[in-house]
């Protein structure tokens, strides 16, 4: 079997997969048999919300399906000019969030408008929500720890504006089982617990304290640490392969 890219669960029984090769297969008996999908065009990221409603993005397009795949409908485009891609997480059928290069954006109404939230400075890959009013934006992929790779928490507040942190630690999933108790994976294996449901184990300004150079690094490599409270200080230096 070629490579499975993605994958979503309605309940035990109904499965959706994407595959390297395009195809997009279901299940309906909890995977002991699956048969295609329409995918002529080329979802590789799938979440399906009820048995008839879901949402694919093929990278540069949001797809929507109301009829368990047999056909799907543009919700969100963006001409590709980079490398970056269209990636979103819906709470419910009718509420989600799409990412698209640096800016975020929130719809209620399961696609057909999307009003424009803020803008991250970290890269980011994955979304998840666990209400329809809060984000978290996780990207880092790799086990050792690139300063300009972020955790993002973002929170829709009661006027209507958007706020939001970027801090570290670094986590590359993320689940919340409530707005306020949830598990993030970093790139190193690790499982952290957040029972408070905020962002606070350090925030960006932390991230001033080490300054490297010269960027990228030759033969000789500076590394400069303003003072800092613990007695301790340990620095942990990693390959390009961690």
């Amino acid at each position: 079997l070629p490579d499975i890219l993605d994958f979503s669960c309605v309940n035990q029984d109904i499965i959706y997969i994407t595959f390297e090769d395009g195809s997009l297969k279901k299940s309906t008996d909890g995977g002991a048999n699956f048969h295609s999908v329409n995918n002529d065009i080329g979802i590789d990221k799938i979440q399906v919300i009820t048995e008839n409603i879901g949402y694919g993005s093929d990278g540069v397009t949001v797809f929507k399906t109301i009829n368990a795949g047999v056909n799907w409908v543009e919700i969100f485009h963006v001409e590709q000019t980079t490398f970056d891609s269209a990636i979103f997480y819906f709470i419910n059928e009718s509420v989600g969030f799409v990412k698209w290069q640096n800016d975020l954006f929130r719809t209620i109404d399961g696609g057909e408008t999307f009003t424009y939230l803020d803008s991250v400075t970290s890269l980011m890959l994955r979304l998840f929500a666990p209400s329809e009013n809060i984000l978290w934006g996780m990207s880092v992929e790799v086990p050792f720890v690139n300063p300009s790779v972020l955790t993002m928490r973002g929170e829709i507040m009661s006027n209507g504006s958007f706020t939001k942190v970027e801090g570290l630690p670094q986590f590359r999933s993320i689940h919340f089982i409530n707005p306020t108790l949830g598990y993030g994976l970093n790139g190193g294996g690790e499982i952290f617990k957040n029972t408070t449901g905020l962002l606070h184990l350090n925030s960006t300004n932390t991230t001033s304290k080490v300054k490297i150079f010269p960027n990228p690094a030759n033969d000789l490599l500076n590394i400069s640490v303003e003072k800092i409270s613990d007695p301790n200080p340990e620095i942990i230096i990693f390959n390009s392969i961690g």
